[in-house]
């Protein structure tokens, strides 16, 4: 279950280089977190976190397996709303740790900025190429509320990212394509900022994005 966030001025549209997978630029955002009083309820559909090798990062993230008859249950639970971070508490972090890894935390705003969900994309059940289950995801789709702070971070983070490494602005079509200008990898999931739906396969070996 995951956020992702529209950044984007005219028709082009903000990236960051994925943590995991490095050849890879995504929109920001990421996996939304539980609660600890979510553990109980989590058990309850006996949830078991993916194990995606170590980085505290991936603590508490609702990206694992259940059993087939308990999908259901859980995302009955997670559209609740309950006993785990909300779609804009999920950006604000994101937000906030990714912008330190590219070293542009002085752009922060903290809670100042304020979220629109654009749309909310159910992916499967499907079975992903080359692994022994199926794959179901949850994507909320935001905009930044137009307010002052959201107009300057934007400025300014479009500014940031001429000639920076882990920052890359893209068009639409580079979205759809999967390949920018400059030959940088772009995630599969970026077209979710376009339209409620993939054009083209996951990136990697597995059909599974880490994180963004």
């Amino acid at each position: 279950m995951s956020a992702l966030l529209r950044i984007q001025d005219g028709g082009r549209f903000l990236l960051v280089r994925n943590l995991h997978r490095r050849e890879t630029f995504a929109p920001f955002g990421g996996v939304i977190k539980y609660h600890s009083d979510a553990m109980r309820t989590l058990d309850s559909f006996q949830f078991r976190s993916q194990d995606l090798g170590p980085g505290p990062d991936m603590a508490n993230d609702l990206r694992g397996f259940v059993p087939r008859r308990n999908l259901a249950s859980l995302v009955s639970w997670y559209e609740r709303d309950e006993e785990r971070e909300g779609v804009a508490e999920c950006l604000r972090r994101e937000l906030d740790e990714e912008l330190r890894e590219v070293n542009e935390g002085g752009l922060l705003v903290g809670h100042e900025l304020q979220f629109r969900v654009v749309r909310t994309i159910d992916e499967g059940p499907i079975y992903p190429p080359g692994v022994p289950y199926l794959q179901f995801r949850i994507f909320t789709v935001c905009d930044l509320v137009v307010t002052e702070a959201s107009r300057g971070l934007v400025r300014a983070l479009f500014a940031a990212s001429s000639g920076h490494p882990d920052l890359l602005t893209v068009s639409s079509d580079e979205i759809l394509s999967g390949r920018a200008t400059d030959g940088s990898g772009v995630a599969a999931t970026s077209a979710y900022l376009l339209r409620p739906r993939r054009v083209r396969p996951a990136d990697g070996h597995h059909d599974l994005d880490p994180d963004r």
